[in-house]
């Protein structure tokens, strides 16, 4: 059921594929999950999704590169499953290689992509230490409560 609708939306899939019927199983299994709970979550999900984007979109507006919102975002999208490797710390290097094979046909300089990749990881991590320290700043942890 699942693989019939994903076949519908991305083209046909060849007769008795395995991996189609893996997905569309997936898929319904996915479906089951779906319930009313889930709603305020994944709408938290694709809110902070598309704040890093436009943070990402904005380093890169910054530096004067000529790339535009959606490719970006395409290329940080990658970037962001390939960071999930476990190959390095805080996806050094992965996430460097990752915008170079999708922004260097683009015609970004490789220069112009390492930079980008550094005040990005910058923007963003420095942007969540800031939202962490303001949690702690308003809730801090019962372990650092001193006792009264």
């Amino acid at each position: 059921k699942g693989a019939v609708r994903f076949a519908g939306r991305f083209g046909r899939l060849p007769a008795g594929a395995v991996a189609g019927e893996q997905v569309g199983v997936a898929f319904d299994e996915l479906a089951g999950f779906a319930k009313p709970g889930l709603t305020a979550p994944a709408l938290a999900t694709a809110a902070a999704t598309l704040v890093t984007f436009l943070q990402g979109y904005l380093v890169a507006r910054g530096l004067g590169l000529a790339v535009g919102f959606w490719t970006l975002s395409a290329g940080l999208a990658a970037v962001s499953i390939a960071s999930l490797l476990p190959v390095s710390v805080a996806g050094i290097g992965t996430r460097e290689a990752t915008l170079a094979l999708y922004l260097a046909p683009r015609g970004l300089g490789m220069s112009s992509i390492l930079g980008f990749s550094v005040a990005y990881f910058v923007v963003v991590s420095g942007s969540l230490a800031l939202l962490g320290a303001g949690a702690w700043m308003i809730r801090p942890s019962e372990s650092t409560v001193p006792a009264s």
